[in-house]
Formats: structure tokens, sequence, C-alpha cells
């Protein structure tokens, strides 16, 4: 279904399944959740444009900063086929999901 629809829209509606969706499995490593994230910022932002945290910052608020930094000058594009990939790694049907307004049916799990 969504592989006829063209990007960036496809990313778009990738993002919102993500955001008001279900939430990714519960097998979904931190690291997996944080690579989804810094795609979508380097999708809607480019390149990590924040200063890096400091001693004091979480672990976790570190780890965002050091892998969206290592995404370097990647597209806007690539990072939107990227972080679509990363999704259908844990839902393959996410489009499904009713919220997306694209499909007749429920994703499971939702």
């Amino acid at each position: 279904l969504t592989s006829q629809v063209p990007y960036p829209q496809r990313f778009e509606l990738a993002r919102k399944y993500v955001n008001e969706g279900p939430s990714l499995p519960d097998d979904a490593a931190p690291g997996d959740r944080i690579l989804i994230e810094v795609l979508s910022q380097q999708a809607t932002i480019g390149p990590c444009n924040l200063p890096r945290p400091g001693l004091w910052d979480s672990a976790e608020t570190r780890a965002r900063h050091e892998a969206w930094t290592k995404l370097g000058a990647m597209t806007k594009q690539e990072a939107m086929h990227l972080y679509v990939q990363a999704l259908e790694i844990f839902r393959k049907d996410w489009v499904l999901w009713k919220g997306l307004g694209v499909a007749g049916g429920d994703a499971p799990g939702t």
C-alpha cells in the first residue's frame, strides 16, 4: 500500500505511525529506538545542529547526539528511506493502522 505513496508523504505517514500509533514491540532495543528517532531528525532537520551534551547529561541524551552526529551529511531523502525501512523491521504491516487513513484494516497490536 505505501509502496504506491511517494516520498516524502510515505515518510510522514511512517512518522505519524511512530508518534501516534501503537508503540514499537518490547523487543526493540533502546539503540533501535534511538536510531529511528535520529533518522527522523536527519530527515526533517538535516545534520546534527545541537551542541554536544555535557558530562552531566543523561547517557541516553549523549547516545542520541552521538548517533545523530554519526549520520553526518546523509541526505534528507536517504534518511527518510532508512526511517521507513527501520520501521518496517518492527512493524511490517504498519500501513494497516487505521489512524493513517490509508487502509481499511488495523495492524496487529493496535
